[in-house]
């Protein structure tokens, strides 16, 4: 009873089309990967209206691949000559949390060098060099490869800032 009632209330009307039902009217908007939320025109124009868009703008479409966007960002930071790499980024801001805090005050990670996995960790003089290459290299590797499993090795270089 309940659900006769519902079909009836719902009728013709295009916001309670099925995901596999589309009309004829909206089958343009299924062709261009419109988001399904907007496959009806009724609804399509009251969010327009509500959100002040546009008369002549489309409604969103479905993110499909997020790979090609991912790439096409990379080829933009290439092309604008910007190096981000995600990794040495993520450790950069985490180091405080990975290194104990006396090797903190003594170094930082540098670049990640993706062809062969290595992470350079600039230390500020040669006492602190040798005080982590013997004590630390071990427990940082584990830890970075905690977060961070492309990371296969850490190289240790003296700071050429300081």
């Amino acid at each position: 009873m309940e659900n006769d009632s519902l079909k009836s209330l719902q009728g013709n009307d295009p916001r309670f089309l099925k995901t596999t039902e589309i009309s004829e009217r909206d089958r343009p908007f299924k062709r261009r990967g419109i988001d399904s939320r907007f496959r009806s025109r009724d609804r399509w124009e009251l969010e327009k209206e509500r959100f002040q868009i546009a008369s002549d703008e489309l409604p969103p479409t479905i993110m499909r691949d997020p790979d090609k966007i991912n790439s096409k960002i990379k080829d933009a930071l290439k092309m604008l000559r910007v190096e981000y790499n995600a990794v040495q980024d993520g450790i950069a801001s985490n180091w405080n949390n990975i290194a104990r805090a006396d090797y903190v005050a003594h170094s930082k990670p540098g670049e990640f060098i993706e062809a062969d996995g290595s992470l350079v960790i600039y230390v500020e003089n040669t006492l602190w060099l040798n005080q982590i290459r013997r004590h630390a290299q071990r427990n940082l590797i584990e830890r970075i490869q905690a977060a961070y499993p492309q990371v296969k090795r850490l190289i240790f270089k003296l700071n050429p800032k300081k």
